[in-house]
Formats: C-alpha cells, sequence, structure tokens
C-alpha cells in the first residue's frame, strides 16, 4: 500500500484526477475494482501534477485548431457591430443637432438654431448665440484637433465638452465678471459717471458694419503686392498668447484672417484663453486648436510658417523647439512688448528663431541694448513692422467717405448727451497703471479747478475704456472711483465704455485722444493711429512708440510720465480746449500720417518681405 502511494506521489499517474464522474462510470468502477486497486486510488487520489510538456504543446495545438472554427460562427456579428459604430461615430461628430445642438457646420446654420431655441427673447439670443458660438469653436473643430487626453471614466466626446466648460469659465471670469465687478462699484457709495456704448446697430446704419454674428468675407486685401503670392496654399499657425481686445490678439486675429483670405490655411493656437475674442474668432471661421501642447506642436512641424505673436509665447516656442529640433527655421517670432520682464523671459530662446520682428525703432533698440548685455546674439533676420489700421476702420474713419462718418459722429455724441460745444477727449485701453488713466483724471481735475468760473470747464468730457477687459486691474478701477467720488464736479463729465471690437462709432464722436502710457511708454499704440485715421489730435506721452508716431505739435502734443506729467497734460489739454481750428488742423495732418504709413496693405507688404526671406 505505503509502495502504491509512493509511486503516485512521484507522477506514475498517467492523467490527472477527473472533476465529473458519471453514475455509470463510477458504478463499474466500483463493481470491477476493489478500494485497494490502483484504478480506484488514481481517481481519487488528492495529489496535483503538472502536465508535462508534450501535454501543454498538446493543448495549445487544440486551442489553436478550435479558436478559427469558433470565430467563423460568430465573425459575420463582430463585423455588423463594427460597422454599426464606425456608422455611429461619423453621424454623431457630423450631425449639428448631436451634443446638444451645439455643433453648427457654418455661421448660417448657427444663427438658425439660436433663432428657433430663443426667437422671442431678443436677449436669449444673444446669450444663445454667444454660448453655441463658443460650444461651435471647441466641439466643431474638436474633431480634427482634438488633443487633450481623456478624462478618467469618460468617453473622448465628454471630455471636449468638460474642456469647453472649462475654458468658459475662463472667458466668463474674465470679461462678463469683470463687467458685473464695476457693476456693483456703481451700484455702491461711488459716483463714477455713465456707462455709454457699444455702438454696434449705429455702426450697421451708417457704415454698413456690424459685429453681429457674422461671418465676414473672405476677401485679400493684398491682391496686387507680395503677401497674397506668399500666403496661397500655404499652411500657417498663427499663435496668440491670450484672447483679449487689444492690440496684440487683434493683429493676430486679422493676420489669420488675410492668410486664409488670400488662400493660405491657418490654425490658431491660444495660450490663455480669457477674453473676449473667441466669438469673433467663431465668426471668421478662424479654426482654433483645442490645445497648446503636443497637439500643436505637431500642426507647427506640418506648417510651411509659425508666426508668434507676443514674447509671452516663449515657453510655448521653447517647448516646441524642444519638440521639433529643425522647426527653428519656419518660426517668425513678433514681439510686441518692452518692458524688460517680457526679455528675461524670452532670452533664453531669442537667438533659436529664424526672424524677430518688433514694432518700432524704440522697442527693436531697446532689446538690442538688453541683449548686447546678456550676450545674446538676435537672428540675423531681425526687423521692425508697425501695427497698421486695418481697412474696416479706415474706411468707418471717412477715408473714402467723409459724410458717413459724419452722420455717425453727429448720432452717437446725441446718444452721449453732449452737447455741440463739448469736447470729448476719449482714451479706450484697458484700465491699469500702465495705461495711466489715473492720472489723466489728475489731470482733468486740474483743468475743471483753472476754469472753475469759465464756461470752457463744462465743455470737458471724458470717454474712458475698456470696462470688463481681461487686462483690467481692479485695485486701478477702485483708486479712479475713489478720486471720483471726491471729485463728484469731474466724475459728472467723466463717460465710461465697455470692452468691445466696436470702437470706430467712439472715435467719430470724440474730438481728441489721450494716449497716456507711464513707465517706458506704449510699444507701438495700434489705438493711437486708429485714433489718428479718424482725424483726432493725440495728447500723448514722449515715451515709447508714441514719439514715434505723434510729432509734437503737428499731429499731437506730447507730455513727460509719471503724476508730474499731469500738470502739463493739463496744459495739453486747455490749448486744445480753447482751439478748434488747431484741433482739426493737428487731426487732419495725423490722417495724411496714418494713409501714408499705417495703412494695412503696407504692413502685409512688409510681412511678406519677412515671410519670403525665411
Amino acid at each position: 500500500m505505503e509502495d502504491e502511494l509512493s509511486g503516485d506521489l512521484l507522477g506514475n499517474v498517467l492523467r490527472p484526477p477527473s472533476l465529473r464522474v458519471s453514475r455509470s462510470s463510477r458504478t463499474s468502477r466500483s463493481v470491477s475494482s476493489p478500494h485497494g486497486s490502483p484504478s480506484f486510488r488514481r481517481q481519487h487520489s488528492l495529489t496535483v501534477r503538472t502536465p508535462r510538456k508534450d501535454e501543454d504543446s498538446s493543448l495549445l495545438f487544440r486551442w489553436f485548431y478550435w479558436l478559427p472554427r469558433y470565430f467563423n460562427r460568430r465573425l459575420p456579428w463582430v463585423f455588423l457591430i463594427a460597422l454599426w459604430v464606425f456608422l455611429v461615430f461619423k453621424v454623431y461628430s457630423k450631425d449639428p443637432a448631436t451634443v446638444e445642438n451645439v455643433i453648427a457646420e457654418d455661421g448660417e446654420e448657427l444663427r438658425r438654431h439660436v433663432a428657433l431655441r430663443s426667437r422671442s427673447d431678443e436677449n436669449s439670443v444673444k446669450s444663445g448665440l454667444s454660448r453655441l458660438a463658443r460650444d461651435w469653436i471647441w466641439l466643431g473643430y474638436m474633431k480634427k484637433n482634438r488633443t487633450a487626453p481623456l478624462l478618467p471614466g469618460t468617453t473622448q466626446v465628454e471630455s471636449d465638452i468638460i474642456e469647453h466648460r472649462r475654458t468658459f469659465q475662463y472667458i466668463q471670469n474674465s470679461s462678463d465678471m469683470n463687467f458685473k465687478r464695476f457693476q456693483a462699484l456703481q451700484s455702491g457709495d461711488y459716483f463714477l459717471g455713465r456707462v455709454v456704448g457699444p455702438y454696434d446697430e449705429l455702426e450697421q446704419k451708417f457704415l454698413g458694419m456690424s459685429t453681429e454674428k457674422k461671418t465676414p468675407a473672405r476677401t485679400c486685401s493684398s491682391d496686387e503686392g507680395r503677401f497674397k503670392e506668399f500666403a496661397s496654399g500655404k499652411r500657417v499657425v498663427v499663435l496668440m498668447h491670450e484672447l483679449s481686445m487689444t492690440g496684440s490678439p487683434l493683429a493676430m486675429m486679422e493676420l489669420a484672417s488675410e492668410i486664409i483670405g488670400c488662400g493660405g490655411k491657418v490654425s490658431v493656437v491660444v495660450l490663455d484663453r480669457r477674453g473676449g475674442l473667441l466669438n469673433e474668432l467663431v465668426q471668421r471661421r478662424i479654426p482654433v486648436l483645442a490645445d497648446k501642447a503636443a497637439k500643436s506642436w505637431r500642426a507647427a512641424a506640418k506648417a510651411d510658417l509659425v508666426i508668434a505673436g507676443s514674447a509671452l509665447c516663449a515657453s510655448w516656442i521653447g517647448e516646441y523647439l524642444r519638440y521639433h529640433k529643425k522647426g527653428a527655421s519656419k518660426v517668425v517670432w513678433w514681439v510686441m512688448e518692452n518692458r524688460r520682464l517680457y526679455f528675461d523671459r524670452s532670452k533664453r530662446i531669442l537667438d533659436k528663431v529664424r526672424a524677430l520682428v518688433f514694432l518700432s525703432k524704440t522697442q527693436a533698440d531697446q532689446w538690442r541694448e538688453w541683449s548686447r548685455g546678456e550676450n545674446i546674439s538676435l537672428p540675423s533676420l531681425t526687423t521692425i513692422v508697425s501695427l497698421s489700421v486695418n481697412d474696416a476702420v479706415l474706411s468707418a474713419a471717412g477715408i473714402d467717405d467723409a459724410l458717413k462718418m459724419a452722420k455717425l459722429r453727429e448720432e452717437v455724441r446725441k446718444d452721449l448727451g453732449l452737447k455741440p460745444d463739448d469736447v470729448l477727449l476719449a482714451t479706450l485701453s484697458s484700465i491699469n497703471p500702465g495705461k495711466g488713466q489715473l492720472i489723466a483724471l489728475y489731470a482733468a481735475a486740474s483743468v475743471m479747478e483753472q476754469k472753475m468760473n469759465q464756461s470752457t470747464a463744462s465743455n470737458l468730457k471724458l470717454l474712458i475704456g475698456s470696462v470688463g477687459s481681461k487686462s483690467n486691474k481692479q485695485e486701478y478701477v477702485e483708486k479712479m472711483l475713489s478720486f471720483l467720488h471726491q471729485h463728484p464736479a469731474l466724475a459728472d463729465s467723466v463717460l465710461w465704455t465697455p470692452a468691445s471690437v466696436s470702437v470706430s462709432a467712439l472715435y467719430a464722436a470724440a474730438d481728441a485722444y489721450i494716449m497716456n502710457a507711464q513707465g517706458i511708454g506704449e510699444t507701438f499704440g495700434r489705438v493711437t493711429v486708429e485714433a489718428m485715421a479718424f482725424g483726432l489730435p493725440i495728447l500723448g506721452t514722449d515715451a515709447g512708440g508714441t514719439k514715434e508716431i505723434v510729432d509734437a505739435n503737428v499731429t499731437g502734443l506730447l507730455h513727460p510720465v509719471g503724476i508730474k506729467g499731469a500738470q502739463a497734460l493739463a496744459q495739453n489739454v486747455l490749448v486744445l480746449l480753447r482751439s478748434p481750428a488747431l484741433r482739426k488742423q493737428m487731426g487732419g495732418k495725423g490722417r495724411d500720417k496714418v494713409k501714408e504709413l499705417y495703412t494695412q496693405a503696407a504692413m502685409y507688404e512688409k510681412l511678406a518681405g519677412v515671410f519670403t526671406n525665411l
């Protein structure tokens, strides 16, 4: 018995014990074999043995033998399921009614959805259009430009929607919420004047311009220049650091639109999605990549040209060059900042790009000096291309038809409550210490004090923008409101206007423009040349790009920066208040300078010269 059991333990069993034994087999064995027989022990032994290699190979052979036969019967079903999934995905990704009816194939379809959903409420239509436009830009283009990784426990479309909602939160916090904070202050203890504009409807009525949700015509303003020849058929990635309604983002958006109009293909990469230009990008049907990392780098690697529109694009450029080491040969960096902190953020890769473009000679000289101090060699292709006045603004300014501008001016001033002898000074930019609006208030208060008993005092009106801008500094706004609270007579002469791309009506209503940039001054000043296009004399600081644009005592009057400049600005304001003829003379010469140097066609011709030399 012990010998036989030992044999079992040594592996003398022919096969492992069966887990299922039929009643007939069990009965036959019990009858034919005694309990002590080897066959009985083989059936009920507790011994478990690892099968031999030849048995493993036999099992593997049987598995491969039966697998095709198993799937032969199910293959048609597998094929049908795969086909169904494919068709559902295609329909889902293209159907405008999918995902809560937020994806629209074009602007007309988008407006049709909004009208059907909110036909009875005009305000709801506008808010609905804004919401659907945001959804469209993120979901409509997500199909071709998806980059964000899947979130845990979500499908790809769900991840896209979540990413879109996060983006919208940024936009909402940066514009709507800023305006609500301003309104909250207005309802408090401060008396801060009246909020006016924007005047979209008046611009549409008198100029045929509109910022309503429509798609601008795809036209190329550079039909006869080198720009169209270069742009046609090119794939271009345009890099925007943010979506605020300020000079750099506006210029890059217009550049992208021009490239598309001239036959090129554009993909826009946005590093900071806060701001109010997202809907404008939708209207122009400019594709926006939903990612600022790997997907955008791959798009840039395939493009013929990469144009970065700010020093704040330094981190993206550095990461892209690490991803695509040969990509530097097609990167054009259009730097639009002039402060040292922006240089410090950019200096490590300034010599890595193919071309470096500045906005003004003052800015270029300053960056060259900083580079020499850091032993940095700038690219051999380094030049200056100033911003311009786009064709739509030139047309609104009355360059071609002065009668239309005169009619618009009359209607807007009437809405503002201005009298014929009131002089309106405008300053339209983000509200922060660098723009110097508080110092402008000091100067206006000084004018009020000096002319307290003269009729000229009542003539002064001051229009300040842009309320709700992403770049506004809340503490600075509160300081301005506190100052107005202490000077109620001045507060009664102050008008505020929200951030908007509809500024032609405001320029038309104004009599002079204040560019009070502080510190080292404005890099260039797109709003300065826009105001000059409308025939406005400039009251500017003697610093930065402003002193290059404004010919002192010819197209405007200059004053020093800082608090000491407030009194000089006040004196210059008084000069213009007292002399309508001087205002007209300076404004006319400023307009002539814009037509000569700062047209859109001239800017694109210079850019074409840069692009063709890459």
